[in-house]
């Protein structure tokens, strides 16, 4: 496996790799992607509403005209 900046391999006993670490330096841009990700499929599993009804409660909320 070719080396990658800032990626560190953690072995268990056998030599199998069985966790990684990334380095903040150089992998800033895609942890904060993950975590981003991980909101949006967090969202989803959640509560919804249909559109005619949460659009309903915008216009109510920030008093828009419709």
């Amino acid at each position: 496996m070719a080396k990658i900046a800032g990626l560190k391999l953690i072995k268990s006993a056998t030599g199998k790799v069985t966790h990684f670490t990334l380095s903040m330096k150089y992998h800033a841009k895609l942890l904060e992607d993950m975590f981003d990700h991980q909101e949006i499929v967090q969202a989803r599993k959640g509560e919804t509403a249909p559109w005619d009804e949460a659009r309903k409660r915008i216009n109510k909320k920030f008093k828009f005209q419709v």
